[in-house]
């Protein structure tokens, strides 16, 4: 079980050793760079070039860019055309400047060798990654010549985002103010980002309380213009530390008003818009922070906004909420295809998920597993207990003995939250080392996640994640999904897999959770995104990885494959879901139960799955009639919802928008459809004749 107790206290800021004073004893970052070589490398030097310390796999260049900030161009000799914030380097004393800019991301192929080996370098230095992406080149390349620019990033997960407005901080030195919206994902990206050796600072402001707090508004405080130029400070903010009225928005006013911010970065960017419609609009007022910020700034510098799951939708929001500055987009495919994704229906979710989870143990019992849900009383409760007993249960078949399992929830204070996500992180270096050791942390093997977790949990130990209930939405779906198999790696099917496991029961709490809402368009939104989610899952009509890819993907591929075996639909179709029926005796049985009932008293959605139960031996064929498990009825009652045979409604109306609405107020109806010439519920048995995934046999057979 949880054992972070006493999780640790929040670290300190890390000062570089320009921190006291940039001028004396300083390691100072300069270029020197050949064009006629073929390689390039980032080492910190003093200011006697001789006394360079060479970094591993480094050749003979040092490489450095500096930023002109406004302060300092009189000194500067600029190309023709070339802004006033210009990027330079110096070679033997001489600046050398970077062709004018422009307003396009450059293509890979069209950029000059010297600054590829430059980049290059400086990302081997500071991660040891010998080969970054295409893609990496092309945009940190943009971020270092283009002031003006606001850059997106649609890339998938672990495809290495984080890494560009990183290198581009790292280029032009000075400060780089992330906006993180999960606390623990800032948690995870400082820890990454800091480089002092190198003069990279990296502070998450979150962890910073009191006296602590203090100190890191002073160091920043205090940075000059001529120490900004050899140093860079990466600053991971959360969206309610960012708002206008609190102390770090001030203090950041004050760095942008002095020039010192070089770059800005809005990370997961697609929760602008999905949370910050209705229930978090701290994410909308950070953004609009960003935007006061910028416009605080005395020339303009590069904003980033990056995410796996950036609709168009999503975009146009924070464009607009930036000050309607066109954008440049780099975008990628969503590379889920390697996880299997597949949605099983039962009577008893808990159990099926159970019974899934304790397979994979049993076959890689040294791979983390992820457990999501809607509750955090399950979360906390139920399904930790489940978690803890099958890791208990498995010690014999190779579970470590010192595996335990662990809930990350919303509810989780910012230190138990970061002790939380570096124990689960740690699981996966001990098992690489074979060094599983009971010490301060515990070894967390199950994670039983909320949504806090969506873009913040990563391990490349998770083989496995498992949802019970619906995701409230396609952005929920893909991002729980990305958790898995987070170095891409091609498998066979069933090696790397998603799975959700729901009953009627699971979406009827989630339309309840979505009917207490108190704005009328953010609950009709909600339904829409929970529609979408209960058809694609249930009454599929195509691959489930090539919707998500049309879904979320900025250039869709009309030659792509579907998965062929990689999801529900392309092994099978939808046949598993439920059993063959009876289409009359499904139609005289809705509207005995239903449509008469309307004008007399309502049927809940429990009464409802009661009443199929008690009609089973009916409406089910006789060689298919359910018997021990339920999953069949549960499957028949979210096709007729996903079809829209059957509707839900409240009945009170008076309780819409209010805590005090539950499942006990709604009802199930029979929407009137018009189906070709005839109005009503009349045709409604031929649309489940003809449909593919309502399989149905003839009342004589």
């Amino acid at each position: 079980m949880d054992s972070l107790s006493n999780p640790p206290s929040p670290p300190k800021p890390h000062r570089s050793n320009t921190a006291t004073n940039p001028l004396n004893n300083s390691s100072a970052r300069f270029v020197h760079f050949d064009p006629d070589l073929e390689t390039g490398c980032v080492s910190t030097v003093s200011h006697s070039p001789s006394s360079c310390t060479q970094l591993p796999n480094i050749d003979n260049i040092r490489i450095d860019a500096t930023l002109n900030h406004p302060q300092t161009q009189s000194n500067t000799s600029l190309g023709e055309g070339q802004n006033n914030n210009a990027l330079h380097h110096t070679r033997d004393g001489n600046n050398v400047h970077l062709p004018a800019a422009v307003s396009d991301i450059v293509p890979f192929d069209d950029i000059p060798q010297q600054w590829i080996n430059m980049i290059k370098a400086a990302i081997q230095t500071l991660t040891g990654i010998t080969t970054p992406h295409q893609y990496q080149i092309e945009t940190i390349y943009h971020g270092i010549r283009e002031n003006d620019t606001t850059m997106y990033l649609v890339r998938k997960t672990s495809a290495g985002k984080s890494l560009v407005p990183q290198t581009i901080a790292f280029f032009r030195s000075g400060i780089c103010v992330t906006l993180v919206p999960l606390i623990g994902l800032g948690c995870h990206q400082t820890d990454k980002a800091a480089f002092v050796e190198h003069n990279v600072e990296a502070y998450h402001i979150d962890e910073h309380h009191g006296d602590d707090a203090n100190l890191l508004r002073k160091r920043l405080k205090n940075v000059s213009t001529e120490e900004a130029k050899e140093i860079t400070i990466m600053l991971y903010i959360s969206p309610q530390k960012l708002k206008a009225n609190s102390d770090w928005f001030h203090v950041l006013n004050d760095l942008a008003e002095k020039g010192l911010i070089s770059i800005f970065c809005i990370d997961e960017a697609h929760y602008v818009q999905q949370a910050g419609r209705s229930f978090r609009t701290v994410f909308v007022e950070a953004v609009e922070s960003i935007a006061k910020l910028l416009s605080k700034m005395p020339s303009p510098v590069p904003c980033i906004a990056m995410s796996a799951t950036f609709t168009d939708c999503d975009r146009n929001r924070v464009t607009e909420l930036l000050g309607g500055r066109t954008p440049v987009i780099s975008a990628g495919n969503l590379g889920r295809r390697s996880t299997t994704f597949t949605c099983h229906v039962s009577g008893r979710p808990s159990s099926s998920l159970k019974s899934s989870a304790d397979h994979h143990l049993r076959e890689s019992p040294t791979k983390q597993q992820l457990f999501y849900t809607n509750s955090c009383r399950t979360a906390e409760g139920s399904l930790l207990d489940t978690a803890q007993n099958l890791l208990d249960g498995n010690h014999n078949n190779g579970v470590p003995n010192s595996s335990t399992a662990g809930s990350f929830t919303g509810e989780d204070g910012l230190m138990l939250k970061m002790g939380k996500m570096d124990a689960f992180i740690r699981f996966d270096e001990a098992c690489t080392s074979n060094n599983l050791v009971d010490d301060s942390l515990p070894n967390y093997q199950i994670m039983v996640c909320t949504g806090a977790a969506e873009a913040g949990i990563s391990s490349n130990s998770v083989h496995h994640a498992k949802q019970i209930g619906l995701p409230a939405s396609f952005h929920a779906l893909s991002q729980n999904l990305g958790r898995v198999n987070r170095q891409q790696t091609a498998a066979r099917p069933d090696a790397f897999t998603y799975e959700v496991h729901l009953s009627f029961e699971c979406l009827i709490s989630l339309i309840v959770r979505a009917m207490r809402n108190d704005d009328a368009a953010e609950r009709k939104q909600q339904l829409s995104d929970l529609n979408a989610v209960i058809r694609l899952l249930v009454t599929p009509s195509e691959c489930y990885h090539s919707v998500l890819e049309r879904h979320f993907e900025v250039h869709e591929d009309p030659n792509k494959c579907p998965c062929q075996s990689y999801c529900t639909y392309c092994r099978d179709g939808m046949q598993h879901f439920t059993n063959r029926f009876h289409a009359n005796k499904l139609k005289s049985f809705l509207t005995n139960n239903i449509q008469q009932q309307q004008t007399t008293t309502h049927q809940t959605p429990s009464k409802f799955i009661q009443a199929l139960k008690k009609e089973k031996n009916n409406i089910f064929h006789k060689e298919e009639i359910p018997s021990r498990h339920m999953g069949p009825i549960h499957g028949l009652a979210l096709q007729l919802y996903a079809r829209d045979i059957i509707g839900i409604e409240v009945a009170d109306t008076t309780k819409i928008g209010t805590e005090h609405i539950n499942k006990k107020h709604l009802r199930i109806t029979l929407p009137a459809k018009d189906f070709g010439d005839e109005v009503g519920f009349v045709p409604v048995y031929t649309v489940l004749e003809s449909y593919r995934g309502l399989n149905t046999v003839s009342v004589n057979n």
